[in-house]
């Protein structure tokens, strides 16, 4: 099951509702709303809520800060826009 939304707020909600349904993220850095996916990565790792998930960024901008940032707060990997199948796939090797 794939769940997509367009804020920050959204997704932090729906994932402290229910961490267990999550087992694998891809958060993009820029959200259209709120925060940056960024700053829900460190929102989510600070709740505790990243404990066994498997997380990416995905972003258009991959700048050294945002790849220190998505792994400082748990994310194993962060995808560069556009990507194809299969970066993708190298990535989720």
């Amino acid at each position: 099951e794939i769940k997509h939304v367009d804020n920050t707020g959204e997704a932090l909600e729906i994932i402290k509702s229910d961490p267990n349904a999550f087992s694998m993220l891809f958060v993009d850095y820029n959200f259209p709303y709120g925060d940056t996916g960024g700053t829900l990565l460190e929102k989510l790792r600070d709740g505790k809520m990243l404990e066994s998930k498997v997380a990416f960024l995905m972003t258009a901008d991959p700048t050294i800060e945002n790849i220190t940032q998505a792994r400082s707060a748990g994310a194993i990997g962060v995808v560069a826009k556009p990507f194809n199948n299969e970066e993708l796939k190298n990535q989720l090797e």
